[in-house]
């Protein structure tokens, strides 16, 4: 189904920051909670006895399967991105990271973007989906799909029309923690009606954003990924938790109205898998600059990866200027100096840590050994070594551990006798 004319000139008018004359258009997605039937397919919901479903714009395709179709331009804005992001996105580096088979080409065409509701929040038997969410690009519209389980009876009629119309071999899932979840999930619901698996690559985003985000959010999930990094804010969402109690619902009364909450969190949330692609593929390709140190460190561990170490060499550099640069964050950069051979600098790097960092005991730990293994200056190794002692003991900051204590005694017993030996000999001589 096209847009109007109308709702595509409200669409660019909203992206270009202008207000339509026309009106009636909607540049942006449907609020959390809100249905958005004029992006949807009107059905004929009466049918089967469902009541509601025409209501959230869902029809009954001949195999019975429970569906609703919803088309956004390209130019739709979610949060601080657009759909129409992915098209000039670099998706080759972002499936490097994620290890997609090079016999296979990602481009927008074959990516499909997956999310499911299911009845619990495990993974035993007892949990299926009851709704699956998949999105694709065609022309110059996102098409997102939803198809709901209105009855147990209808699953096989379900998964057989996501196996043939959206999994073919040649496509691949991008989804959010669905590598280790809904992926899995769906694919013991085809064993379970002895259904051929499916056998397409996977892109999960989930790994990529905790290299990013891991150190800069509270909990990276996906949520909070939309919250802070995209710029999606959310209003009267329903939590995830919510939608099973609301299905059941659905199952004892009949009336599919009470899910409109429930289909429109997941409408967002595989639209926010969109936006999510095209930012980490920028990251990572170096088209779009990070924001916070700790994504120059994430984007510098695939480099790593890739043995491109100028640009790994680079990235750690720049994080280290960033306003927020941690002691983590110093101290990988030192790391990497002293991995390079470079100990000089690295000895200069832990000094700088020493002062900036007064708790801190691994950098005056690095320095005792350089100056006892590489310096030969065992007055300045001991110096450090008691340094490293005196602050494991006293700064609960380090919760250093009896092993920790014991090592560092030993580090510092170790110098006295060597030198207590130079001492001697100096005596004889």
């Amino acid at each position: 189904m096209a847009w109007s004319l109308t709702d595509r000139l409200a669409a660019l008018e909203h992206a270009t920051g202008r207000q339509s004359s026309l009106g009636g258009g909607q540049g942006d997605l449907p609020a959390a909670g809100e249905d958005n039937p004029s992006r949807t397919h009107p059905g004929s919901g009466g049918e089967g006895g469902v009541a509601g479903l025409d209501d959230l714009g869902f029809r009954r395709l001949p195999n019975g399967v429970w569906h609703r179709e919803m088309r956004y331009d390209l130019l739709t804005r979610h949060g601080e991105g657009r759909f129409a992001d992915l098209l000039t996105s670099p998706l080759e580096v972002l499936a490097k990271a994620v290890h997609w088979s090079k016999e296979v080409a990602v481009g927008v065409e074959n990516l499909r973007f997956y999310d499911t509701e299911t009845s619990g929040l495990g993974s035993g038997a007892g949990t299926f989906p009851f709704l699956h969410a998949v999105a694709q690009v065609d022309g110059d519209e996102l098409v997102l799909y939803q198809y709901l389980l209105s009855d147990y009876g209808e699953e096989v009629n379900l998964l057989t029309t996501l196996a043939q119309i959206h999994f073919t071999p040649n496509t691949g899932v991008v989804s959010f923690n669905g590598k280790s979840y809904d992926w899995p999930l769906l694919q013991n619901r085809l064993r379970l009606h002895r259904l051929p698996d499916l056998k397409i690559l996977q892109m999960d985003l989930l790994h990529p954003a905790r290299r990013m985000w891991r150190h800069v959010l509270e909990k990276v999930s996906l949520e909070q990924v939309e919250r802070h990094m995209l710029g999606v804010l959310r209003q009267e969402d329903l939590p995830s938790r919510e939608a099973p109690q609301r299905y059941f619902a659905f199952l004892d009364d009949g009336d599919a109205r009470i899910l409109a909450p429930v289909l429109s969190h997941n409408a967002l949330d595989v639209c926010s898998l969109v936006v999510l692609t095209a930012r980490l593929a920028t990251l990572l390709a170096g088209t779009r600059l990070p924001v916070y140190a700790h994504e120059y460190v994430g984007v510098a561990s695939y480099y790593d990866e890739w043995q491109e170490t100028e640009l790994a060499d680079s990235c750690l550099q720049a994080a280290v200027n960033c306003p927020d640069a941690d002691w983590r964050v110093h101290w990988l950069h030192s790391l990497r100096a002293k991995r390079a051979g470079q100990w000089d600098q690295a000895a200069v790097l832990w000094s700088e840590m020493m002062i900036r960092y007064r708790w801190s005991v691994a950098p005056c730990v690095e320095l005792a050994k350089f100056a006892e293994h590489r310096s030969k200056d065992l007055v300045a190794a001991r110096e450090w070594a008691r340094t490293a002692l005196h602050r494991a003991i006293t700064n609960p900051t380090n919760g250093s551990n009896a092993e920790v204590l014991q090592q560092l005694r030993h580090r510092l017993a170790r110098i006295e006798r060597k030198l207590s030996g130079l001492t001697g000999i100096n005596a004889k001589q």
